[in-house]
């Protein structure tokens, strides 16, 4: 596929074979979404509406869903800007308590499913003192992104407290 002109826009073209197996139809609706610079996700928007419970995660930068494969086990560390661009999947998810997010001092928005959240917990309260980022994620294989994102949640929820930079301690 490639982008053309199309009057002021740039436009795609669906290869006819792709067109039927997928169904699609002249005058479908549709929903683009830029999941990355460069990384597109295009969904119907009759799809959509009818899976936004657990969906919003499957349209995380893959690189964010090295470790968890399933909507319903994932999380992300999200720009405002990618915030937005999945906003609405993201207000639904958090409405009806299977998704939890926080916004860090440092500008970044980190979100989880509940079960990822329930899992790292889980897994965080049982650590002793005080630990760093990068040995804690290798003490409790969990990835460091993922791990973060736990731990912002529950810095938030006063359970942790950031020392310094990637120094975390439970709050007793």
């Amino acid at each position: 596929m490639r982008f053309f002109k199309h009057g002021d826009v740039l436009a795609i073209v669906l290869p006819e074979e792709l067109r039927k197996s997928s169904g699609v139809s002249e005058n479908d609706e549709f929903e683009f979404f830029e999941l990355e610079k460069g990384f597109f996700a295009l969904a119907s928007k009759k799809i959509v509406g009818d899976k936004m419970k657990g969906e919003a995660l499957l349209l995380l930068k893959p690189s964010e869903k090295k470790e968890f494969k399933s909507a319903d086990f994932s999380f992300s560390i999200l720009t405002d800007q990618e915030l937005n661009l999945r906003k609405q999947f993201f207000e639904i998810g958090i409405k009806k308590g299977e998704l939890i997010g926080v916004k860090d001092f440092d500008g970044k928005n980190y979100v989880a499913s509940k079960k990822f959240f329930d899992f790292a917990c889980k897994k965080v309260l049982r650590m002793n003192s005080s630990f760093t980022l990068e040995n804690a994620a290798k003490e409790l294989n969990i990835s460091i992104d993922g791990l973060k994102v736990a731990l912002m949640i529950l810095k938030e929820k006063g359970e942790v407290i950031e020392k310094k930079k990637n120094l975390f301690s439970l709050v007793k």
